[in-house]
């Protein structure tokens, strides 16, 4: 992975080189470290929410704080329009314009799934078939790769590498940033995602009624790499 991060920031360093036409005024530097700060603090949030079984919530806070680390590189390079747009995958395509290498790095069927799942906080726009699975450990373990990768890219918004609160929560260890990160942890992604995992699946059904299940057990190999989660793939306890 590091060489790869590696080529994406000299491909950064080009974009930011065209990017130097751009003014930002103070309105603008105020936004760019809002999203910094923000972006970082929602995704803590979603790796509590996710460590605690709250699978959907912690989806709603991922797509925030990926939704904010994807407006960044955009934002600095020029490309931002200032659309309130939470679509993260389609702002992913969006950046992946500038930078294609973030295809290999970033799974675009998660940030898929989060837009997908993004869309039940209210259930009156949803309709009868509408559908998720979240897998525990599997999300988490996209979540925290999809957050590396852009986090390298605000390194480059300042002429000086930019320590960000990230960056000092990776020095100091922080707990809630690095409990069951395989990233941090220097884990291989697939023992982690071989041990026993938590399952929600969600549906609804017909006259809007609404169906959870909730299952554990240890999934086959074909469910630790790809997405979108077939809903009915059920896991027994």
């Amino acid at each position: 992975m590091g060489v790869i991060l590696t080529d994406l920031n000299f491909q950064w360093v080009n974009i930011m080189a065209d990017a130097e036409k751009v003014y930002f005024d103070e309105k603008a530097h105020k936004q760019i470290v809002g999203l910094i700060d923000n972006a970082y603090r929602e995704y803590l949030a979603a790796r509590v929410l996710f460590d605690n079984m709250l699978l959907q919530p912690a989806c709603i806070m991922a797509n925030t704080a990926i939704e904010k680390s994807l407006k960044i590189p955009l934002l600095i390079s020029g490309k931002y329009n200032g659309n309130k747009s939470h679509d993260v995958f389609a702002l992913f395509n969006i950046l992946k314009r500038e930078i294609p290498d973030l295809d290999n790095l970033i799974n675009s069927d998660f940030l898929k799934s989060l837009s997908k799942i993004y869309r039940s906080r209210y259930y009156e726009d949803l309709s009868p078939g509408y559908s998720y699975v979240i897998i525990k450990n599997r999300f988490l373990a996209e979540l925290d790769n999809a957050f590396f990768v852009l986090s390298q890219l605000v390194n480059r918004v300042e002429p000086e590498p930019l320590k960000t609160l990230y960056h000092v929560d990776v020095e100091n260890n922080e707990e809630i940033l690095f409990k069951n990160n395989y990233l941090l942890a220097n884990q291989k992604r697939e023992d982690f995602l071989s041990q026993p995992d938590d399952l929600l699946e969600f549906k609804i059904l017909k006259n809007h009624v609404t169906m959870e299940v909730i299952a554990r057990g240890v999934f086959p190999k074909e469910h630790q790499a790809y997405f979108p989660l077939v809903s009915s793939t059920i896991v027994e306890k």
